[in-house]
């Protein structure tokens, strides 16, 4: 077995596939991990969003869900990093015919049953949800998100293979493609009067994007194998302290109403008009020291 920490110090070349790259986490990993001289870095991906965004690095473009992928079986890699990874059937065909001697595969805080939690802060072992349905394995909506992610760790535990699971909460941070912080902070800094569902009021956890890049590259390089990591990197705050600080910093007045998520409901407001209104889910990780 290839030892990453002992090739590192010896200036051996390390190979790094990633899958995708090249938008919001993933960008910030392939940054992160260009700055390593004895990394030989490689990005798979559609080259749809900021192709060739980084300069000297390789690029194999391709769609994963059809034979585009066989091109990364052709070669041997040291390090494969999962960005993309939605769909159990995917993972399964994937990791039996990849050649890589660490995996990497990003999940999500979805993974938990977030409705029914078995305790206020979730650790790694406590309630997942249910493995999805034959049905749902190929579904692409987000009502079976959470079950498909399981789906696609359990395949990867069963593999044996050498691998890291990272799990994080709400990633924020530089090249976030949606307007779900935004969405509150150009209130906060325009000064605008808002509302804000009471749930909000409630403890949640953070993963800001470039301490998520941080841990991913930490994770090409650490001796341990096959764990499962809940990635947080903030203490456990209320959503809408989280919106004080960012007024404090923006020297600007949080012009919010709290509002019973009753009447915004009987309004027949949902997520999409609040983002990040998540009105009867734990979102508070227990993160598992490295």
């Amino acid at each position: 077995m290839l030892n990453l920490v002992e090739a590192k110090n010896n200036d051996r070349m390390i190979s790094v596939l990633i899958i995708g790259g090249s938008r919001f986490v993933g960008r910030l990993v392939a940054q992160q991990l260009h700055q390593h001289p004895n990394i030989k870095l490689t990005l798979f991906n559609r080259g749809l969003t900021n192709p060739e965004i980084i300069e000297g690095i390789n690029y194999i473009y391709g769609d994963r869900e059809c034979d585009d992928i066989r091109q990364v079986y052709t070669q041997s890699w040291d390090v494969v990093i999962d960005m993309m990874g939605y769909y159990p059937d995917t993972i399964k065909d994937f990791i039996s015919k990849i050649n890589t001697k660490r995996y990497i595969f990003i999940s999500s805080i979805s993974v938990y049953d977030l409705f029914n939690p078995s305790k206020t802060i979730i650790g790694e072992q406590d309630t997942l949800l249910s493995e999805c349905t034959v049905k749902e394995r190929t579904d692409t909506t987000w009502a079976t998100y959470g079950n498909r992610k399981v789906s696609c760790e359990t395949e990867i535990l069963k593999s044996g293979m050498a691998a890291i699971i990272l799990r994080p909460s709400l990633i924020y941070g530089p090249f976030d493609p949606t307007d779900r912080l935004y969405y509150w902070w150009y209130r906060i800094k325009n000064k605008v009067p808002y509302l804000m569902p009471k749930s909000l009021i409630y403890p949640v956890t953070f993963t800001y994007a470039v301490d998520m890049a941080s841990i991913i590259v930490q994770s090409v390089f650490i001796e341990k194998h096959r764990c499962i990591y809940n990635t947080v990197t903030h203490d456990v705050m209320p959503f809408y302290h989280f919106m004080d600080v960012a007024a404090g910093i923006l020297k600007a007045d949080n012009k919010v109403q709290i509002i019973d998520d009753a009447l915004l409901i009987d309004k027949k407001l949902t997520e999409d008009d609040m983002p990040l209104w998540f009105k009867d889910e734990c979102m508070v990780l227990k993160p598992k020291t490295y």
